[in-house]
């Protein structure tokens, strides 16, 4: 029993510690992610990435590098772009160097494992993004097939997604006018939307974290995987296929290297996990294409590779002493505690509110279903809805449809119910061109 009191006692306290240290620049992070979503145009990110060539694809990893999108989230908005007349190269630019960064990732990045990092992983995530996009542009000379609209309703609003979880109609205005209503939009981005997307996530990472401080022991993994090539595999046969949040993933890297792992295999880990998973995979063959998924994929699992053995040859010192420093100066001040604390609170309201949500939702399907055998309403299914924001999409889709009068969407089985007399060609048309698929 006592062995069991100690274990909670110290799980708790390097939850706190890892909390506390990541909180004030999370949050920060959160703000400045919040900024750039409403300040950053979307007819700016268009107009210099919807082309062709070696250019387009350096904009697009640039415009990508800050942008707080998930491997999920960014495929609508990739998928924007290519219907804008973004080249496959743009777009794999696009999805390869997005993910893998975000201000919020980056300022998290900062907190726990020191700045020279946090530059190294823009750095790579800039380079294979570029790497893979003029690739793709040099295999795939073929034309850009024209989009097949057919059947798309004329008067539903053209939908931008350019930026994770928010669509904008065109010829409308896109976003509140004033200095006050656009910090007050960032705000309810920043602490609203990217925090709910990733709020369960982040307690992964500190809960796994700080778990792997408490059981296991100091250099677990030099003394049983010693083969650093061996384990930069391992961790990618683990992260490639399963999702991974970019600012949760980083409490277990660091925990990771305070155990034995080579920085260079945390970094394989923190590059290859956000920006990939089975369902992006499947989206992607069926938009992009063989060839150009195929680049896609191989540009992450290089730049993670290449950039895990730089930094093992030339920066391994420097990162661990940089980690160890930040771990050993973990201390409860009054700026690091209330941090934590306001980090807590914000994750526990994010909660609460999508359990109240959630609850409110299913109340509704339950009011709709008694009217399921009415000619107004239909019930089917939307593939690859697999986190908030692609929620947002698929309703942003929904309110550019014309008759449709109310719906609702479970995000956990991905049913979609609808009221009202609408043309069901073009709803799937419109879902099927973000990039999911419409099941019957």
């Amino acid at each position: 029993m006592n062995y069991l009191f100690d274990f909670v006692e110290k799980f708790l306290k390097e939850f706190f510690i890892l909390t506390s240290e990541m909180g004030i620049y999370l949050i920060s992070g959160f703000f400045v992610a919040g900024l750039i979503h409403v300040f950053l145009p979307d007819s700016l990110v268009e107009k210099h990435v919807g082309k062709r060539g070696f250019f387009s694809s350096v904009k697009s990893a640039l415009f990508g590098v800050p942008l707080p999108l998930c491997s999920c989230g960014v495929v609508p908005a990739a998928l924007s772009l290519k219907r804008s007349g973004a080249s496959k190269g743009s777009v794999v630019s696009f999805l390869v160097s997005t993910p893998q960064t975000g201000m919020d990732s980056i300022a998290a990045t900062y907190s726990l494992l020191g700045g020279f990092f946090a530059f190294f992983r823009v750095v790579v995530a800039f380079i294979s993004g570029v790497a893979g996009g003029v690739l793709t542009d040099l295999v795939d000379r073929e034309e850009k097939e024209k989009e097949d609209i057919d059947g798309v309703n004329e008067n539903a609003p053209d939908c931008h997604c350019v930026s994770e979880g928010y669509c904008c109609n065109e010829g409308s205005e896109s976003k509140k006018t004033g200095l006050w209503g656009n910090i007050k939009q960032a705000f309810n981005y920043g602490f609203g939307e990217l925090l709910d997307s990733i709020a369960k996530w982040i307690v992964v990472g500190l809960v796994l974290g700080a778990f792997i401080d408490v059981i296991l022991p100091e250099n677990f993994f030099s003394l049983y995987l010693p083969n650093r090539m061996a384990l930069y595999f391992v961790l990618l046969l683990v992260s490639i296929p399963v999702y991974v949040c970019a600012t949760g993933s980083i409490p277990i890297a660091s925990s990771l290297i305070l155990k034995g792992v080579s920085p260079g295999a945390a970094f394989v880990f923190l590059m290859a996990g956000p920006a990939t998973n089975s369902v992006t995979f499947t989206v992607l063959l069926k938009s992009i294409g063989k060839k150009a998924t195929i680049f896609y994929l191989l540009s992450i699992v290089f730049g993670a590779i290449l950039g895990g053995i730089t930094i093992d040859l030339f920066f391994s010192n420097l990162i661990v002493k940089q980690v160890l420093i930040l771990n050993s100066q973990s201390s409860f001040s009054f700026m690091k505690v209330s941090g934590g604390v306001l980090l807590l609170l914000l994750l526990i309201f994010s909660f609460v509110k999508g359990f109240l949500f959630k609850r409110s939702l299913k109340d509704e399907q339950i009011e709709d279903c008694e009217i399921i055998n009415k000619e107004d309403t239909f019930v089917f299914k939307v593939e690859g809805m697999t986190c908030h924001h692609c929620v947002e999409t698929v309703s942003s889709i929904l309110d550019g449809i014309e008759g449709i009068e109310s719906f609702s969407i479970s995000p956990e089985d991905g049913t979609v119910l609808i009221k009202g007399n609408f043309d069901f060609d073009s709803l799937r048309n419109a879902i099927e061109h973000a990039g999911y698929s419409v099941l019957l």
